[in-house]
């Protein structure tokens, strides 16, 4: 694979990444909450490939 990466670019930022930040707080915080679910659901899955 090739990845073209922009020399003549200036990567500095003029301002703190909020909402990048924000997106990955709330990521985290729901991902925890996601997990019996998902663990429920493999379970429904399997159930049904089994009939």
């Amino acid at each position: 694979m090739f990845i073209a990466i922009p020399t003549g670019m200036n990567y500095r930022t003029e301002r703190y990444p909020v909402v990048t930040l924000s997106r990955i707080g709330v990521n985290t915080l729901i991902w925890p909450a996601g997990l019996p679910a998902r663990k429920l659901f493999q379970g429904v899955a399997a159930a049904a490939l089994n009939c």
